[in-house]
């Protein structure tokens, strides 16, 4: 993700050099962990809690809150994943090395569990977060019992007023969901959130 103003010239540069973007991982996509509070307000402050208030090691780089790489320039295709998946990498590497677009998971880590046979921890009311979480992790977590958190950023489509409603019918508070949800760069999805 983008935290500095040399960064985001860097970017740029970047951008103006290439005839097609390709964001790869979940912080260049969706901004990452860094950008969980994107939006939210109060960034100066959380910054100075950590750095000091005079931010010197950091303020000849002009640091800003955390962004996605396509809230600064235009990207052209997006390979997520906290890391992502070589398999992932190298066919939409081939894939755009012959004139087409990436072959990116569309559908939701659920998926992935239903192929790998795994019983759904929602059932459980365990905080997985597999049906808002882009496929392509192959459900590693799941796999072994434990809840997804999201890092492979946001499905093509989240219903994100059911699983909602569903944590908070499992005892989870709504500061909590928001945290989850907000985890891995997916700060935008709190904006749908019911009321």
């Amino acid at each position: 993700s983008i935290t500095t103003d040399r960064q985001r010239k860097e970017l740029a540069r970047v951008r103006s050099h290439s005839k097609t973007l390709v964001a790869m991982g979940t912080c260049a996509c969706f901004g990452g962990i860094q950008s969980m509070k994107l939006g939210e307000g109060g960034w100066r402050k959380r910054f100075q809690r950590i750095y000091g208030d005079d931010g010197k090691l950091f303020k000849a780089m002009e640091p800003f809150e955390s962004k996605p790489c396509d809230a600064l320039v235009k990207v052209d295709y997006y390979i997520a994943g906290c890391p992502i998946d070589k398999r992932q990498f190298l066919s939409s590497v081939a894939r755009m090395l012959n004139g087409n677009s990436p072959c990116v998971h569309q559908f939701p880590v659920c998926t992935e569990c239903k192929w790998g046979e795994n019983d759904c921890l929602l059932l459980r009311d365990l905080p997985c977060l597999g049906p808002l979480t882009r496929g392509g992790c192959g459900a590693v977590c799941p796999s072994y019992n434990l809840p997804c958190v999201g890092c492979w950023g946001p499905a093509e489509v989240p219903n994100v007023p059911s699983e909602y409603r569903l944590l908070l019918e499992n005892r989870y508070t709504s500061g909590d969901i928001e945290r989850k949800f907000r985890k891995f760069g997916a700060a935008p999805m709190v904006e749908t959130l019911p009321e």
